[in-house]
């Protein structure tokens, strides 16, 4: 067995040659923290350690993606989360706990998340990475009005100024 420490050093090594490869084409690598009982332990364990291979390259063409179900998981509060490693997002996932489902169907407080992101002027995409929490087209359609109630709600907080 391979000690942990040893496989991010590999893994920065790595990556390091894999930035100039993606600068070349243009392109970022992301790196993200998982948590999961069905996946073997990952090297990335901890957003911390995402954070730290991040910093150890320090290139632009390696960032993180901000999973919002793995960041609760892994580290709780993810508002929290999201401020302290914001300037190293490109990318964030949004799925619910628990469940993984449609955000509004859990315990995620989205409504800060998205206006926290929006506030700051965050330029990244934002990816729908869920199950539905109901089933069939009624599902669908309560999660959709729970994603255009969310949008509604962020909006008008930012409109009115307040970050929280």
């Amino acid at each position: 067995v391979i000690p942990l420490a040893d496989q991010r050093s590999s893994l920065a090594a790595h990556l390091r040659y894999a930035a100039d490869l993606a600068e070349a084409a243009g392109v970022v690598l992301l790196l993200e923290c998982l948590s999961s009982p069905t996946l073997p332990p990952m090297v990335l364990n901890r957003l911390e350690a995402a954070v730290e291979i991040v910093e150890a390259i320090r290139r632009p063409q390696v960032r993180l993606i901000f999973d919002t179900a793995h960041v609760h998981n892994i580290e709780g509060n993810v508002v929290t989360e999201f401020l302290r490693v914001y300037e190293y997002v490109e990318l964030i996932q949004l799925a619910d706990c628990p469940g993984r489902t449609e955000p509004g169907a859990g315990v995620i407080d989205f409504d800060s998340l998205l206006t926290e992101a929006t506030v700051r002027g965050y330029g990244g995409l934002f990816e729908l990475e869920y199950h539905w929490s109901g089933l069939g087209q009624e599902g669908e359609r309560t999660g959709m009005r729970r994603l255009r109630q969310m949008d509604a709600r962020v909006r008008r907080k930012v409109a009115e100024g307040c970050a929280r």
